[in-house]
């Protein structure tokens, strides 16, 4: 499959140690995925209890899927237990997460209780790396907690990267292997639709890069089941660029991305700067995905603003 971008998002407090009765969210695809350029993705999260002598239960609470997921029986939900002084580790899996659900992409909140505990998350690429069950090992990507979710208007503070605006008008840089992928989540059982606008900037300390621009913003709009998973490659239609000490510089440093949804409800959004290069270039075989958490908050375009 063509690879999109593999995250892990948890929704944790602050720091990643929580008390409690706690909830964490996990997008995630099933362990050793083929992506682009024989690269080989897996997805591992460990939960960590503080205090040894804890007893700490993990459930399933729900399911988000590509056409829809769904809301566990609490009487049902897989469940994983980490026992007073015995296992302070639990290392689950995408393939885990999304156990009986006939998806290998998608989003999962796990429940987590009787103790303080530490979750982390990482995604790599493990032809870069080895591979020894339970453990994976390679370049790729740690993801840090997020402490709620989303509700309103939010903004991704940062896309970038050569495949957005080419490096250069005399033809393709060989570095030009920056792939931009946004990221949502609709946890709730009714449907829910995002509309994003791309805001260029760049170095400049002149007017912002949209002056310089005759065209309108370039949008999307995507829709989400209930208990919907989405991710997309972010490609923009135009060639950003602004003016500096007389000479257009045609590559923009890169955007922002205001997101609206069209309810108040909870939902998660992320964006992931993946650098992929082909191995028949002379440019290193890596991956190396960079995370980009939306933040709440509605970034104003220029259009939008009275004369």
């Amino acid at each position: 499959m063509n690879r999109q971008v593999i995250l892990i998002v948890v929704t944790l407090l602050f720091s990643g140690i929580v008390s409690g009765q706690q909830v964490a969210v996990f997008p995630a695809v099933t362990d050793l995925t083929p992506g682009k350029h024989n690269s080989i993705w897996g997805t591992e999260i460990q939960i960590i209890k503080m205090n040894p002598l804890d007893h700490l239960t993990v459930k399933r609470l729900w399911v988000c899927l590509p056409d829809g997921g769904f809301l566990e029986n609490p009487d049902e939900a897989l469940t994983w237990e980490l026992f007073s002084n015995q296992n302070r580790i639990l290392q689950l899996k995408g393939e885990d997460l999304l156990f009986d659900t006939e998806s290998d992409r998608g989003a999962v909140a796990l429940q987590i209780e009787g103790g303080d505990f530490i979750a982390t998350s990482r995604v790599m690429d493990v032809m870069r790396g080895v591979y020894r069950p339970p453990a994976i090992f390679g370049q790729g990507q740690l993801i840090p907690g997020i402490d709620e979710p989303l509700i309103g208007s939010s903004h991704l503070p940062w896309l970038g990267g050569c495949s957005t605006a080419r490096c250069s008008e005399g033809g393709t840089d060989p570095w030009n292997f920056y792939r931009n992928n946004i990221g949502l989540i609709n946890p709730n059982p009714t449907p829910m639709e995002i509309t994003g606008v791309l805001i260029p900037f760049g170095t400049s300390g002149g007017p912002p890069a949209e002056l310089d621009q005759d065209v309108e913003p370039e949008t999307f709009t995507k829709q989400l089941p209930a208990y919907g998973w989405l991710q997309f490659n972010l490609q923009p239609d135009h060639l950003y660029g602004y003016d500096m000490f007389g000479g257009p510089i045609p590559a923009i440093t890169g955007f922002i991305v205001s997101l609206t949804p069209n309810s108040e409800l909870p939902y998660y959004a992320y964006g992931s700067v993946v650098f992929a290069p082909n191995p028949e270039t002379e440019v290193p075989e890596f991956n190396d995905p960079m995370y980009i958490p939306a933040e709440p908050g509605y970034f104003t375009p220029v259009s939008e603003l009275s004369p």
